[in-house]
């Protein structure tokens, strides 16, 4: 849709999109000039997106069991892709029933490393922003990384409708535009640079610190505004321990020991709970803290179990973070043997020991 130059296929593109996010003329036209590409980068392309379409699946599993017993692959999905083309590419008829051409722009699809895009999109991870300035990628292996990350976040939820961006809106556009603009001025500061940028874009001013936790609240749970940073700023600042939070936060972050994965989504539900701007910086501010407790071996700390109900759990104990542990897999869950007296928002009751 976007590759072809004989039609313009913006109402389709944006037909699934609601009007307050919805990607504009001018946007789409960018986003139809930067995918102007080769046949060979093209092909590339789609046979990257296959070989990341089976990442950690039974089968890639099972040939490792059988071929390679010892080895120890990585947990993430997208550094297994890089491990495995990088050292296996035998594994993927995609990678091998094609010229060395097309083999070497898959490879810059999946470097060997923590480099990862949604993680960085989102602010998820410190790793993702150090392997890059570690890699310092130039040239046509920066661009065309980019480039298929790009491909990635325009078929996002592509499950829901195959034939329109559903992802993909005008909110997506602005902070990947950015993040791109970030990564290709200063390797070692970019965390910093897009977080601050997305903030200052919102006409939002505050210090570096509060602008990298704030704008991963904004960007995890999908609310880029004016007022929907304004509020949140606004609630941070009436939190009496507020500088503890913030301070405590980026002492998180930059743990480059730690990954961190299901925040996103946990920050996600519990919006989707409350709607309350509090709730947030205080699940915010469980992460900080739990971010200094010793993981089992290089298991990054996993919000994957803290459901709704675990969720309402925390809410309970006011984010105590008492009232979760973790298990030997580096997820967290509630802490069955946690009891306390509970300070709701409406009433002071007894938690039942669970």
């Amino acid at each position: 849709m976007l590759n072809d130059t004989e039609q313009d296929h913006y109402a389709q593109f944006v037909q699934h999109q609601e009007e307050a996010v919805r990607l504009k003329p001018g946007s789409y036209k960018q986003l139809k000039q930067l995918l102007q590409v080769t046949e060979a980068e093209k092909e590339a392309l789609i046979r990257a997106t296959l070989i990341a379409s089976v990442p950690l699946s039974p089968p890639a599993k099972e040939y490792l069991r059988k071929h390679h017993p010892d080895t120890q692959y990585p947990y993430d999905s997208v550094q297994f892709s890089g491990f495995t083309v990088t050292r296996y590419p035998e594994m993927y008829t995609a990678f091998q029933n094609t010229n060395t051409e097309i083999q070497q722009l898959i490879r810059y699809c999946f470097p060997d490393d923590k480099r990862h895009w949604r993680h960085m999109f989102y602010l998820e991870n410190y790793a993702a922003f150090d392997a890059l300035h570690i890699a310092k990628p130039q040239g046509i292996e920066n661009r065309f990384w980019e480039l298929y990350w790009l491909v990635n976040a325009l078929g996002m939820n592509g499950h829901i409708h195959n034939n329109s961006a559903v992802f993909y809106n005008q909110s997506v556009h602005d902070r990947a535009m950015w993040l791109q603009q970030a990564m290709n001025t200063n390797t070692s500061t970019v965390a910093d640079q897009y977080s601050t940028m997305i903030l200052s874009e919102l006409d939002i001013k505050s210090d570096a610190d509060t602008a990298l936790l704030l704008s991963r609240i904004l960007t995890m749970t999908n609310r880029i505004s004016n007022s929907d940073a304004g509020t949140l700023l606004d609630a941070l600042h009436r939190m009496p321990e507020h500088k503890t939070i913030v301070s405590t936060h980026r002492m998180a972050f930059e743990g480059k020991e730690l990954s961190v994965t299901y925040l996103p989504g946990m920050l996600g539900n519990l919006w989707a709970l409350t709607h309350k701007e509090t709730d947030l910086i205080a699940g915010m501010h469980l992460y900080s803290q739990l971010a200094q407790m010793p993981t089992k071996g290089s298991n990054p700390l996993s919000f994957r179990l803290v459901t709704k109900d675990v969720l309402v759990q925390l809410l309970e104990a006011n984010f105590d973070p008492k009232a979760v542990k973790l298990n030997d897999s580096g997820e967290i869950v509630f802490n069955a043997s946690y009891s306390k007296t509970i300070i709701s928002h409406h009433s002071t009751v007894k938690s039942p020991s669970i």
